[in-house]
């Protein structure tokens, strides 16, 4: 199975991060962008990536705060 270069960017935590500022303008909330990403793991992988937003959140904001520092 061959996945797309985008599905295999949000293997790691930083590039999913990536593409959901990416996404963020084309849609009216965050957790409307993290469900398009999220979906479109799912959909090539068969697994989801992050259980709900507000999981995905709580992590993306842990590794903001590291990279302040």
């Amino acid at each position: 199975m061959s996945l797309p270069k985008r599905v295999i960017q949000m293997i790691h935590p930083n590039g999913f991060d990536s593409l959901f500022w990416k996404e963020v303008p084309k849609h009216k909330t965050y957790e409307s962008a993290f469900k398009k990403l999220n979906s479109e793991y799912q959909e090539s992988t068969g697994e989801v990536r992050y259980s709900n937003y507000e999981s995905y959140r709580k992590a993306r904001d842990v590794r903001a705060s590291f990279k302040k520092k």
